[in-house]
């Protein structure tokens, strides 16, 4: 489930307002905010607790019990068949993605990879490092991990109950909802940053206008 953003004043969409005024501040304003809410929403997941781990034995897979907690959405290399992947934490696949023509902040979804642009006072002054893609198996992680469940995507992209190992057939996933506490969390400094903080880059053009974020529960 994936977060977006977008700005509104509660019924009607404020793009051509925003857009009159100044498309670059409303851009830079949804960039902000989109920061804010993937880095809570990251470490929200981080924060989250697991006593399962893996390894590989022999070039098979390996699931045990541990006596201490892990962190969950540790990536194990299956190429090498060993040792931590790169990214090392399904964390790092929980980005945000700026869709500018349609005014729109995508945060923990899919999307090809990225060249994020630097925004200052509304402006694109440069370009940050690559973000790499995330693909519908990679989203479908995710999704099992903050929902629990291993139907729909996750059972037709990454693993069936069909295909998995004999005494996990039957398992039931904990919901781990880092996604609505990584919103929750973010959600005072967000509305912060798409009322006030615009408002202020605005100047006093945009006073008139009730401008308030909304945030739309996307599959």
């Amino acid at each position: 489930m994936a977060i977006r953003i977008e700005v509104s004043d509660g019924a009607t969409p404020m793009l051509e307002e925003i857009i009159k005024l100044n498309y670059g501040m409303g851009l830079d304003a949804l960039d902000q905010a989109g920061n804010v809410m993937r880095e809570a929403t990251r470490r929200e997941l981080k924060a989250s607790r697991t006593q399962w781990s893996q390894y590989y034995r022999k070039g098979k897979k390996r699931i045990y019990k541990t006596k201490s907690a892990r962190r969950t959405g540790r990536r194990l290399d299956h190429v090498s068949k060993g040792g931590t992947a790169d990214p090392e934490s399904m964390a790092n696949f929980i980005t945000s993605n700026l869709m500018e023509k349609q005014m729109v902040m995508v945060v923990a979804g899919k999307h090809k990879r990225l060249k994020p642009k630097t925004r200052r006072n509304g402006k694109v002054v440069g370009f940050q490092k690559a973000v790499g893609s995330v693909t519908k198996t990679g989203y479908a992680i995710l999704q099992k991990l903050n929902s629990g469940e291993v139907d729909g995507d996750y059972a037709s992209k990454v693993r069936s109950r069909e295909d998995s190992m004999p005494n996990f057939k039957d398992a039931i996933y904990r919901k781990r909802n880092f996604i609505e506490k990584g919103r929750r969390s973010s959600t005072g400094r967000v509305r912060d940053i798409m009322t006030s903080k615009l408002e202020s880059l605005l100047h006093k053009e945009i006073n008139r206008a009730n401008v308030k974020s909304r945030e739309v529960k996307t599959a």
